[in-house]
């Protein structure tokens, strides 16, 4: 039970902030002391997701998170990853 809420909070949270303002966004920048990276594995669902390559609920999630690293290009180092694995399951 803890966890289940625990994550709701987490995810209502991030829809929170997922909504502020450019002006907040900077104003939290600027007290950052290091440059945010992130690290994003990418599964072969999200591929195909992305490449609307099947029928799934998640495609539209994919298509958000492409839309959400463009509002934050140049405000956050994001790297995508692919694994050999995820290469293999694709082809």
């Amino acid at each position: 039970m803890r966890q289940f809420v625990l994550l709701h909070l987490h995810a209502h949270l991030l829809g929170l902030a997922a909504s502020l303002p450019p002006e907040s966004l900077d104003a939290l920048q600027k007290r950052v002391c290091s440059p945010v990276q992130l690290r994003v594995l990418l599964d072969t669902n999200f591929l195909f997701s992305l490449l609307d390559l099947h029928e799934n609920p998640a495609n539209e999630a994919a298509k958000e998170l492409v839309r959400l690293l463009l509002l934050i290009k140049g405000r956050v180092s994001v790297t995508l990853y692919v694994t050999p694995l995820t290469v293999d399951e694709f082809r």
